[in-house]
């Protein structure tokens, strides 16, 4: 009976002082003290083509419907779209013009948790002065992008064509299935491109009992989210079978991929410029990530001109982390790094901006 008793006290007290450790980190962050939700599963409810504003592509796996008008979300007091799912440049529908320069990109160029005005693309369209549309789209990968790039090219007749590449959308291009979504891949044999799962499958919801027990569980607490993040366990945030890899070099297809739009623009006579963006949490490393620094070797060596924001970013992170959060918001749970705030696309504009304004010299590098 003394051991049960010891037993017991001891469970009583490691359960107060992590009760007591919640709390406090929850009181530090500015966040309630209980969470309606568990955090993983609104993870999954919330993500790429489950969106409301989504809409399954049998080609490219999702894409942005067109003709939203003035739509509020969780993030954005207005998130618009013109035809082929353009996000707009304010908050009004309008034609889509030719001829002018085209972003194609993930949820950093679509411009995800900031206003119309507020993306890259908005504000580079304010500092040249001339129209700007914005192809982005949240949750692509590499492969994604370049497709959504050559489907519109023959569409919008773009003048310059900006393909912006977060340097985590190069890993993205490893996986057949990615946060839920099913979305196209490609192999490469002898050099050459195979495309791969296209058309690419309808989506098929995913239940939250996906999630183990434990995080069932442990997906409430602010302290075990926080923890899994500094640890970067990024298994703990993705579901059983949201994530299906497949075998490939995500390099080497990324590679061929923009030697493809190379030719593809060189033909069509239409400027090719590459822009390689990161994550906040990668300037936690003094050295920009291996993937992204190959991706932008090898895109020079095909003669496309890159920009690269690295350190012009480093900067802001070496005068100090509040430098670094004025460009970047923090994530719903407060663990991290999220999108780029209005200041932040701001520098990606410029930098873009003062490249476009360069003539187009070769494998051309900016922003280095």
């Amino acid at each position: 009976m003394k051991y049960l008793l010891r037993a017991a006290l001891v469970g009583t007290s490691t359960l107060c002082a992590l009760l007591l450790a919640e709390t406090g980190i929850r009181l530090w962050h500015g966040k309630p003290l209980w969470l309606p939700q568990n955090t993983l599963v609104s993870r999954a409810v919330a993500r790429f083509v489950r969106r409301p504003e989504s809409m399954y592509d049998a080609k490219l796996g999702w894409r942005l419907r067109s003709n939203l008008d003035h739509v509020s979300t969780l993030t954005e007091s207005s998130l618009t779209t013109g035809e082929h799912g353009i996000r707009m440049n304010q908050p009004a529908i309008r034609p889509i013009p030719q001829h002018a320069i085209m972003a194609a990109g993930d949820s950093f160029t679509e411009g995800a948790q900031v206003d119309d005005a507020e993306t890259w693309p908005a504000q580079l369209e304010r500092l040249l002065a001339e129209p700007v549309v914005n192809a982005g789209v949240q949750g692509y990968a590499t492969d994604q992008i370049v497709l959504r790039a050559e489907t519109l090219l023959p569409v919008l007749s773009p003048k310059t064509l900006v393909v912006s590449f977060l340097s985590g959308d190069i890993p993205r291009a490893g996986f057949r299935v990615y946060s839920g979504g099913q979305k196209p891949y490609f192999v490469a044999s002898n050099g050459a491109l195979v495309a791969m799962n296209v058309p690419v499958p309808p989506p098929v919801d995913l239940a939250p009992d996906t999630l183990e027990p434990f995080r069932r569980v442990l997906g409430y607490s602010f302290l075990v989210t926080r923890v899994m993040a500094r640890l970067h366990v990024t298994q703990w945030a993705e579901p059983r079978q949201r994530l299906v890899r497949v075998p490939i070099d995500v390099v080497a297809v990324t590679g061929l991929l923009l030697e493809r739009l190379k030719q593809e623009t060189d033909d069509r006579g239409i400027r090719l410029l590459l822009l390689m963006q990161y994550q906040g949490e990668e300037f936690d490393d003094v050295r920009r990530p291996d993937h992204a620094a190959k991706v932008l070797a090898h895109a020079r060596a095909a003669g496309i001109q890159t920009v690269d924001s690295w350190d012009a970013i480093r900067l802001h992170r070496a005068a100090g982390l509040d430098k670094l959060r004025r460009l970047y918001l923090a994530t719903a749970d407060g663990t991290g790094y999220a999108h780029m705030t209005r200041a932040g696309n701001a520098l990606t504009a410029d930098l873009v901006a003062r490249a476009l304004r360069d003539d187009p010299p070769g494998g051309a590098q900016a922003g280095q």
